[in-house]
């Protein structure tokens, strides 16, 4: 699970000025056939967007942080990820209509799933 807040001035717009929760693994059957018939992705593909792409250097090499290749997620992905959100909050656009400042994007990956939001070092 992860969240998303659009900047100030399209959270405005859009109404949405909070955190948006987005769950990259649950896909309603809807927004499946969504992707795959007005965006030409299929289900899988799109689980792959989500992972994001490996950042390669000059030479063709994985870029690493903390000995783990980088990965990007590319602008068309976070629209998508965006319009799902806005959807499931019950704002009704289309993704040709969807503008918003990619800079002032925020996210934030939840990793309290399955852990005691007490103790950071516990699981369930």
């Amino acid at each position: 699970m992860a969240r998303i807040r659009l900047g100030e001035e399209d959270g405005k717009r859009y109404d949405r000025i909070d955190w948006l929760p987005f769950d990259g693994n649950r896909l309603s059957i809807d927004e499946a056939i969504f992707l795959e018939e007005t965006l030409g992705i299929a289900y899988e593909r799109f689980q792959h967007m989500l992972a994001g792409e490996l950042m390669l250097d000059e030479r063709g090499a994985p870029v690493l942080r903390n000995n783990k290749p980088v990965r990007r997620i590319v602008p068309r992905t976070w629209k998508i990820v965006v319009l799902l959100a806005l959807r499931r909050s019950g704002v009704d656009v289309a993704f040709d209509d969807l503008v918003f400042d990619i800079h002032a994007l925020e996210a934030e990956a939840d990793d309290t799933e399955g852990k005691d939001p007490a103790d950071p070092e516990s699981e369930t």
